[in-house]
């Protein structure tokens, strides 16, 4: 099989496993959104791709063959509303290969700690508002609205998890 397997963004997630990731055929050049990732199934150019919930959870409108695609498994640590068939990775037999992506909201350094406050609250209400929450559910988001602090230990942890995962599979950016 000369086809590639996934796009460079599952590369990271790959390398999480690197005893399964040496079974794998090569990764494409350069980085795919993932709606073109999804075309590119449907017409056979790849073989499988890491796609993020949105995207993986759109794919079933697509105008394609029923059965001509379909989600393996998903990488966070319990399975989604969106996709309750979809077993996790830990369920389908692959260990440790829990992967999230993650959205914040920033401000600038040094704001005072009312205003950050106020800010948090504000941004928690409009999350869990009746009119959007459905609909960011929907898009396969999961509301967290996490304190300020729990978030920079969040980052933090993560940062340091991807460095290590990009020092020990020798990744650059080129």
């Amino acid at each position: 099989m000369n086809k590639p397997l996934c796009t460079p963004a599952s590369r990271l997630a790959r390398t999480l496993s690197p005893a399964r990731a040496r079974t794998l055929p090569r990764t494409l050049p350069r980085t795919l959104p993932p709606t073109l990732a999804l075309a590119a199934l449907l017409c056979g150019a790849l073989v499988a791709t890491l796609a993020a919930a949105p995207a993986s959870a759109q794919a079933p409108a697509w105008p394609a063959k029923p059965g001509t695609l379909r989600a393996l498994a998903i990488t966070s640590a319990r399975r989604s509303p969106l996709l309750p068939d979809v077993p996790t990775m830990e369920e389908a037999g692959v260990k440790g290969f829990t992967v999230y992506s993650w959205q914040a909201f920033a401000a600038p350094k040094g704001l005072p700690v009312d205003v950050k406050a106020r800010l948090h609250d504000a941004l928690v209400a409009g999350l869990n508002d009746p009119q959007v929450k459905p609909k960011l559910l929907e898009l396969g988001f999961e509301i967290v609205g996490n304190t300020p602090e729990q978030f920079a230990a969040l980052q933090a942890s993560e940062f340091a998890r991807w460095k290590k995962v990009i020092e020990v599979g020798k990744i650059t950016a080129d």
